[in-house]
């Protein structure tokens, strides 16, 4: 595999920012990460976005729950035996009230266990590259690509107005 060059940008506005980020997709690079001193809801489709695992948990905690929720009544109604007007134990249509709820309830726990689980809430260290002043009043933009594109995206980001640019 290849070696990859990091290009690191810094803006002094969010424009210049945006700017970069529609060039970077423009150009078919998606490997990158942005840095800015407050959140940037206008970038966000800009971004690279990775899907959430949460959402499986809640699909595995709905099966369940659902599961669950039809086994608890179908097999109470068998050992016990509860015939009701001469109807069978195990009739799948009242039971769909207590199906649902169980559903519901094993969602909400299974996605907060998953979201708890994943939140990575752990300290981590800062990238190298990372400066204290993207804290402050500068945005930063730091981007992965191959050695051979690695001047064409400089020269790509000193164009759309970033202050400094540098190829590590």
């Amino acid at each position: 595999m290849s070696e990859r060059w990091r290009i690191t940008a810094r803006f002094s506005t969010a424009d210049g920012l945006r700017a970069a980020l529609k060039a970077l997709r423009e150009a078919g690079l998606r490997d990158y990460e942005v840095f800015s001193p407050y959140g940037l809801i206008e970038e966000e489709p800009l971004m690279a976005r990775r899907g959430s695992v949460v959402r499986a948990f809640a699909v595995v905690g709905g099966l369940v729950g659902a599961a669950g929720g039809f086994a608890l009544a179908i097999l109470s109604a068998e050992i016990y035996s509860l015939i009701v007007g001469g109807k069978p134990p195990a009739a799948i249509i009242p039971y769909c009230i207590v199906g649902f709820e169980l559903t519901i309830l094993a969602v909400a726990i299974f996605a907060i266990v998953g979201l708890v689980m994943l939140a990575r809430m752990r300290l981590t260290a800062l990238p190298e590259q990372y400066d204290p002043g993207y804290s402050d009043a500068t945005f930063g933009l730091h981007a992965d690509c191959l050695p051979e594109q690695a001047s064409t995206v400089a020269a790509l980001l000193r164009k759309v107005g970033a202050e400094e640019v540098h190829e590590r």
